[in-house]
């Protein structure tokens, strides 16, 4: 099964109806994919739902029920080595779990998609495209 290392903006997105990432979170939950994920990342992504002009947006039942489940189905790998290539150094923990796992960062931020041809970068879009092989 394929793995990835999905960035909060795309989780939290997801969580809207509307979003043009939702398809990656149906995709989670019909376990066509397992996520990689660190304490660092699930720290990050329970922080940013907990902030109040988030929580406006997204039911906290919602919010929880993601949280647990992102939990409970993906892989843990805590990166042993740290980097400092982003321009937000606060991406870098990112990036370095998605090199530790091996596996693709999915994400919308510029400034971690601007290191692709360095690194396996990929947006939404090309995620969903490779399930679908």
């Amino acid at each position: 099964m394929l793995k990835a290392v999905i960035d909060t903006n795309i989780w939290i997105s997801a969580l809207l109806k509307s979003s043009l990432t939702r398809p990656v979170l149906e995709a989670f939950i019909k376990e066509k994919f397992t996520p990689v994920i660190s304490n660092e990342l699930l720290k990050e992504l329970n922080d940013t739902l907990n902030k109040s002009e988030i929580a406006e947006l997204i039911k906290p039942d919602d919010a929880k029920e993601l949280i647990a489940l992102i939990a409970e189905k993906s892989k843990r790998v805590e990166p042993a080595v740290t980097l400092k290539i982003c321009r937000d150094p606060e991406d870098n923990f990112i990036l370095a779990l998605s090199k530790a796992s091996g596996t693709p960062l999915v994400t919308l931020d510029k400034d971690l998609l601007v290191l692709s041809k360095e690194f396996n970068i990929i947006s939404p879009g090309e995620f969903l495209k490779l399930l679908k092989r």
